[in-house]
C-alpha cells in the first residue's frame, strides 16, 4: 500500500507543475488595452469582479492555457511564435501559480481548494475588522448589485448623454459664471460665519444628497458606454455617510474617451448642480429666505468639494483616477510610494535597486506624485487629528492614536529593514562629509539662528467707537430714522419708541395738574369776591401737590423724551434690517442698533494669562485675517487691559477654530473661558472697506528673539497641554 501511494503521488514542486495541464477559467473575459503606446490586456474575473493587467508577452502565455498544454508545451509553442524567444520554464510555472491563486485558472491542480482557501482567508484579514478601525476614515460598506436597476432605469437619464443637453449645460455653465464674477463680493462675504451648528445640519444632510447624485453619474456613465456595475453601497468618509459605485468596468473600455468620462462624470454632475444653484442664488436675491439659503450652500457645497477633494489628484477620489488614465500608469499611487523608497535607497543610501532609474521620465512622474501625495496625506492627517481632538476630544484622541500606532509601525518595519541590510549602504566618503555639513547647518538653523519670538493667539475686529443703541425702557418701537451705513452725527435722532402707559401717564398727570391748578385759582377768587379770609392750609395744601405734580410731569416727560433715541458718538450705522422691528416690544437694556467707525478698525486680541506678561505696549502685530483669505495687517499694540475677561464672543472659542476652550453659561449662553484670558488692543485702518465687524484670524505679536528648537518646543508642548488638559 506505501509503494502504491508513493507512486501515485508522483513528481513535487516545478516538475509537478510542468506535467499539467494548464486552462484558464471559460467566464474569463480578456480585453486589449493600449498604455503609453504598448499593447496590453486586462482580465476581468467575472466572480470577484477583479481585475489584472497583463503585459502581451503574458497574454500570448496565457492564450496557450487551453487545458491542451503544459508547461513544456507552452514554452515549446512561444518559441516557435516569437522566432525563438527561450522563456524559462520556472517563469511560466510561476506565472501560472499567480493566475492560479487569483482563482483565473480552472480546478487543475489536487490541492486548488485548499490554496484558494488560504488565500480568501488573507484577503479576508487584511480587509477585516482591525482593517476597517485602521482605516476608520474610509470604510466601505458593499450593500447591492444595481446593475439590473442601472439597465431598467438607463433610459429615463439617456438624455443627459445627447448633444442637446451639452448645449444646454454649456449655457448654464456660462450664466453661472457670469453670476459668480459679477457677485463676487457678495459671493465671499457669505462665507463669514457659514459653519454655524444649524448650517452644519444643512451642510451634512445636502452632502449625503449631493454624493448620491455624485455616484449615480459615475453609474449612468459606465452603463453608457457598455460597463457593468455590480457593486453599490455605504461609504463612511470622515464618518460621514455617502454612496460609493464601483465602476472598475471602465478598466476593460477600450476608448480613453471612456474611462475618462467614467471618471469625470461625478465632478461635472457636481459642477452642473453648483451652476444651476447660482442661477436659483441670483434670482432669489430680492426674496431672501430658505430657497436662497438653500441653493448658496448647494453652491458653495459642490464647487469646494468637487474642486478641493474630488479634483484632487492627490487622494484616491475621482481627480487621481482621472490622472492615472491620462499618464496611462495604473496603479499610480502605490508605484509611486515603491518609486520614492527605491530611489531613496538606490541614490542617497547607494544600495543596489532594480528598478528605480530616474533618468526614464516614468520614474520621475512616480517620484514627483509619490512626493507630493506623501507630503498631503501626513498635513491631511494631521489637521484631522488636530480637528478631532478640538472638536469631539475623546474620539479625537482615538483617531490620533491610531494614527500615530499605525505611523510607528511603519517607521519599525522600516528600522528593522534598514538595519538588517545595513552592510548594502554604499555612502561614500564624499557623500558622508556632505551629510555632515548638511547636518551641522540644521543643527546652526535649529539651535544657534534667531528669529522673532511672538504669541500667536485670536482676535475679533470690531468698528472703533463702537456703540450699542439700546431700548431706554419696555417699549415698542415706532419710528426708525436712519438706514445701514448711514452717517449720524452725535446727539441726533436714530429711533423713536412708543409706552402706551406713559403717554396714558402723563396725559393723566397734566389733567390732574391742571385741575388743582383750576382749583387753587377757584379759592383765590372767591376770596377776592365775597372778602371772605382764605383758607391757609387748603391754600398751603394745594400748592403742594401743584409743585409735586409739575415735578412728575418733569419726570414724565424726560422719560418720553428718552422714548426718541439719538446716537451717542459720531460714526455710521452698522446695523441691518432695522425696519423689520417696527412695532415689536423691547426690554430695557435690549439692544437695536450698533453705532462705529468702520474706517478705522479695532482687533480685539485675547490673550492666556501665560502669555500676557510677554506683551507691551508698541509690540508689532501682524494680524492674518481668515475670511481675507489669510491677507495681513500689521499694527501696534495700544492698550492692554489689567482685568480678566469673565466672557468671550463665541469667534474665539476652540468650537469655532479659536484657542479658547469655554463653557457655556446655561442662563444666559454667554462662553466662560477655561482659563484666565486678557485682551489686547491694535488699531487697523480700513481705508477699503473690505474689513467688517465680527472677522476674525490669528494674530502674532511679537515680544522679542528665540531659536527655531525652542518655539518648535514650545509650540508642541502648548499643543499637547491644550491635547491631555493639563
Amino acid at each position: 500500500m506505501a509503494e502504491a501511494k508513493q507512486s501515485q503521488a508522483g513528481p513535487r514542486g516545478p516538475q509537478k507543475r510542468r506535467e499539467v495541464l494548464l486552462k484558464l477559467r471559460p467566464d474569463v473575459e480578456i480585453t486589449e488595452q493600449m498604455q503609453r503606446g504598448e499593447k496590453c490586456y486586462v482580465i476581468k474575473d467575472p466572480l470577484s469582479l477583479r481585475y489584472f493587467r497583463i503585459s502581451e508577452l503574458e497574454h500570448s502565455v496565457a492564450s496557450l492555457m487551453d487545458g491542451a498544454n503544459t508547461v513544456d508545451d507552452i514554452c515549446s509553442k512561444i518559441a516557435e511564435r516569437t522566432g525563438g524567444l527561450q522563456i524559462p520554464k520556472e517563469t511560466i510555472a510561476d506565472f501560472a501559480v499567480t493566475l492560479r491563486r487569483a482563482n483565473l485558472l480552472a480546478n487543475t491542480f489536487p490541492d486548488d481548494a485548499r490554496v484558494l482557501y488560504r488565500t480568501m482567508k488573507a484577503r479576508r484579514k487584511m480587509l477585516g475588522l482591525r482593517h476597517k478601525i485602521k482605516n476608520i476614515l474610509y470604510v466601505k460598506i458593499p450593500l447591492v448589485d444595481p446593475d439590473k436597476f442601472l439597465t431598467r432605469t438607463y433610459s429615463c437619464v439617456s438624455f443627459v448623454f445627447t448633444w442637446g443637453f451639452m448645449v444646454v449645460a454649456a449655457i448654464v455653465f456660462l450664466l453661472a459664471a457670469r453670476i459668480v464674477t459679477g457677485e463676487w463680493d457678495r459671493l465671499v462675504g457669505g462665507l463669514e460665519g457659514l459653519l454655524t451648528l444649524e448650517n452644519l445640519f444643512y451642510f451634512w444632510f445636502l452632502f449625503i444628497a449631493v454624493k448620491v447624485i455624485h455616484e449615480l453619474g459615475h453609474a449612468y456613465t459606465c452603463k453608457h458606454y457598455g460597463g457593468e456595475v455590480h457593486e453599490m453601497g455605504l461609504l463612511f468618509l470622515v464618518l460621514t455617510p455617502c454612496l460609493f459605485t464601483n465602476v472598475s468596468d471602465a478598466w476593460t473600455f477600450k476608448k480613453g474617451r471612456a474611462k475618462f468620462f467614467t471618471s469625470f462624470a461625478g465632478i461635472i454632475i457636481e459642477l452642473f448642480l453648483a451652476a444651476l444653484a447660482a442661477l436659483v442664488w441670483a434670482a432669489t436675491f430680492e426674496y431672501p429666505g430658505l430657497v436662497h439659503e438653500l441653493s448658496y450652500k448647494i453652491m458653495i457645497l459642490c464647487s469646494i468639494t468637487s474642486i478641493l477633494f474630488n479634483g484632487n489628484p492627490l487622494m484616491k477620489f475621482d481627480g487621481y483616477y482621472i490622472l492615472s488614465d491620462y499618464l496611462q500608469l495604473p496603479n499610480l499611487r502605490a508605484n509611486s510610494m515603491r518609486c520614492v523608497g527605491g530611489c531613496f535607497r538606490k541614490y542617497l543610501l547607494k544600495m543596489p535597486e532594480e528598478g528605480a532609474d530616474i533618468r526614464e521620465p516614468v520614474t520621475r512622474i512616480y517620484l514627483i506624485y509619490g512626493l507630493l501625495a506623501m507630503t498631503w496625506l501626513f498635513s491631511v492627517m494631521l489637521g484631522i487629528c488636530v480637528g478631532m481632538l478640538r472638536a469631539f476630544y475623546l474620539f479625537g484622541l482615538w483617531i490620533t492614536f491610531f494614527t500615530v500606532f499605525g505611523l510607528s509601525m511603519k517607521i519599525v518595519r522600516t528600522g528593522k529593514f534598514y538595519a538588517k541590510n545595513y552592510d548594502k549602504v554604499g555612502l561614500s566618503g564624499r557623500t558622508r562629509v556632505i551629510v555632515l555639513v548638511v547636518l551641522a547647518g540644521l543643527i546652526y538653523l535649529l539651535f544657534f539662528h534667531t528669529i522673532d519670538a511672538q504669541v500667536t493667539s485670536t482676535f475679533v475686529l470690531q468698528p472703533q467707537n463702537l456703540t450699542t443703541v439700546t431700548a431706554p425702557r419696555t417699549s415698542v418701537l415706532a419710528e426708525v430714522y436712519v438706514r445701514e451705513g448711514e452717517k449720524v452725527r452725535k446727539g441726533r435722532p436714530i429711533m423713536r419708541f412708543e409706552n402706551k402707559e406713559l403717554e396714558v401717564t402723563l396725559e393723566h398727570t397734566r389733567l390732574q395738574l391742571q385741575i388743582l391748578e383750576n382749583h387753587l385759582r377757584e379759592e383765590n377768587a372767591k376770596a377776592d369776591m365775597t372778602g371772605a379770609h382764605i383758607n391757609p392750609d387748603l391754600v398751603v395744601s394745594l400748592a403742594d401737590e401743584i409743585v409735586d405734580t409739575k415735578r412728575r410731569i418733569k419726570d414724565l416727560e424726560e422719560k418720553y423724551r428718552e422714548l426718541t433715541v439719538l446716537s451717542p458718538v459720531d460714526g455710521y450705522v452698522l446695523s441691518t434690517g432695522l425696519r423689520r422691528h417696527l412695532g415689536r416690544g423691547f426690554q430695557k437694556g435690549d439692544g437695536l442698533i450698533e453705532v462705529g467707525d468702520p474706517s478705522t478698525m479695532t482687533a480685539e486680541i485675547k490673550v492666556e494669562h501665560k502669555d500676557f506678561g510677554k506683551i507691551q505696549e508698541g509690540q508689532k502685530v501682524v494680524l492674518k485675517i481668515k475670511a481675507r483669505r489669510n491677507e495681513s495687517a500689521e499694527g501696534a499694540i495700544e492698550t492692554k487691559s489689567q482685568r480678566e475677561l469673565t466672557e468671550v464672543s463665541k469667534e474665539v472659542t476652540a468650537g469655532a477654530g479659536g484657542h479658547f476652550f469655554t463653557r457655556q453659561n446655561p442662563f444666559t449662553g454667554a462662553e466662560i473661558p477655561l482659563e484666565n484670558v486678557f485682551e489686547a488692543t491694535v488699531t487697523v485702518p480700513n481705508d477699503k472697506g473690505v474689513l467688517r465687524k465680527g472677522m476674525t484670524g490669528k494674530a502674532h505679536i511679537h515680544y522679542g528673539k528665540t531659536t527655531i528648537a525652542a518655539n518648535i518646543w514650545k509650540g508642541l508642548s502648548s499643543w499637547l497641554k491644550d491635547v491631555l488638559r493639563l
